[in-house]
């Protein structure tokens, strides 16, 4: 417990990052808790349980992502609900985030949610990804930028969909 405590803050961030529901979410982490538990004593090194605790979330999220077990972030169940929510707006900043990090290839959302989420350095994401440094730096670094470019496009089509909305009541006004 004394190793786990100081990650389970991040753990929590890492794994509601991946699921957005909380329920499936709290389901992840207790089972993910359970297993390093049981299989505590295949770790040979202490500082190497970082690796080993996110290593369990992400394999077990796959393997319950190719089951299908989780729904989708957002149907139309989830949107109904947001209809009189004090926290719509929240909510809403969720779903667009969900939107844009599903644009991502799944290295680079692991790598981005890894940093920016769960507050890992870049070598420690090398360390869970089982991958290089340098290629954890091109996947935050084309992650960033793929989202920058999908959210420029987004405002200049708001842009544009404005102006044809005010070219049309123009043209409505100048009729009558």
């Amino acid at each position: 417990m004394n190793l786990y405590k100081p990650l389970h803050a991040r753990l929590c961030r890492y794994v509601q990052s991946l699921i957005w529901q909380p329920d499936d979410a709290k389901d992840l982490i207790s089972e993910v808790t359970l297993q390093a538990y049981e299989n505590f004593e295949r770790i040979k090194q202490p500082d190497q349980f970082v690796y080993y605790l996110f290593g369990i979330a992400r394999n077990l999220f796959l393997k319950k992502l190719r089951r299908q077990k989780f729904q989708l972030p957002w149907n139309d169940v989830v949107m109904q609900q947001l209809a009189g929510s004090e926290h719509a707006e929240a909510l809403v900043q969720q779903k667009e985030l969900a939107n844009l990090l599903a644009q991502l290839k799944p290295a680079q959302q692991e790598a981005l949610t890894l940093f920016e989420v769960a507050g890992f350095s870049y070598e420690e994401i090398a360390g869970i990804q089982q991958t290089a440094l340098s290629n954890v730096k091109a996947h935050i670094y084309k992650a960033r930028q793929t989202m920058k470019a999908v959210m420029e496009k987004e405002e200049r089509r708001v842009q544009h969909v404005e102006k044809m909305e005010e070219a049309s009541r123009l043209k409505a006004g100048g009729l009558q």
